[in-house]
């Protein structure tokens, strides 16, 4: 749903996004399954790409759980999984912690629902 929602303040419709999210989540349980965690993670995190971590969070500031939902999962990747530059990336989070904004999250009940 918290992916479904983003893709909503992104701008896509609730058609689009589950057409652009479906074969990403399927893809990753099933590699999650056949691989295991550590062999199938991917992203920003893993690549130790601070800029885009701290450009996602930049884009989730008017948002505030959802910002905080991405760092928690940011937060638990750095410690379960295999990652690049893992002390930058907790700076950026960090760093992101002091912007929030009000915590009130306003959905956009049509990007959860069909």
């Amino acid at each position: 749903a918290a992916a479904l929602e983003t893709a909503g303040h992104a701008g896509l419709a609730p058609r689009q996004a589950r057409r652009l999210l479906e074969p990403i989540v399927q893809t990753t349980l099933k590699n999650v399954f056949t691989r295991g965690l550590a062999d199938s993670f991917s992203g920003p995190i893993a690549r130790g790409d601070v800029t885009a971590i701290d450009l996602h969070l930049q884009a989730l500031m008017p948002h505030p759980i959802l910002a905080d939902l991405y760092r928690s999962l940011a937060i638990y990747a750095l410690e379960a999984l295999p990652s690049r530059n893992s002390n930058e990336i907790r700076r950026v989070l960090e760093r992101s912690t002091s912007r929030r904004g009000r915590r009130t999250f306003q959905p956009l009940a049509s990007n959860v629902r069909d």
